[in-house]
């Protein structure tokens, strides 16, 4: 009975690790390239450029001096997280950005 389990297990697991080897190098199967990812991440960026500013001006806008602090005080922390965390996220996906096209110029022979 053990020795059953065994073998259904095992089947199981190299059915799943099948299934999931074609998905995970579709992409370059596809003709993705370097410098199709490098793009997508330089967008990727563009956009947190757009959330770090909405935040920023957020964080400024709608506070007058009869808001309560404790309002404030939460409005700042939450424009505060999230454009902290925007601006780490952006500069990750330049890094990324970076090197794919260094990847691209490796592998175009420059």
């Amino acid at each position: 009975m053990k020795s059953i389990k065994r073998i259904m297990l095992s089947a199981a697991v190299v059915a799943g690790v099948l299934g999931f080897v074609p998905r995970a190098f579709a992409a370059d199967a596809a003709g993705t390239t370097h410098g199709d990812k490098a793009a997508v991440y330089e967008y990727k960026a563009t956009e947190l450029d757009a959330v770090v500013a909405e935040h920023t001006k957020m964080r400024k806008a709608g506070m007058t001096d009869k808001t309560p602090l404790s309002v404030r005080q939460k409005m700042e922390e939450h424009c505060d997280a999230i454009i902290a965390g925007a601006k780490k996220l952006r500069d990750d996906y330049r890094t990324f950005a970076a090197w794919h096209r260094m990847q691209a110029k490796e592998e175009s022979g420059k």
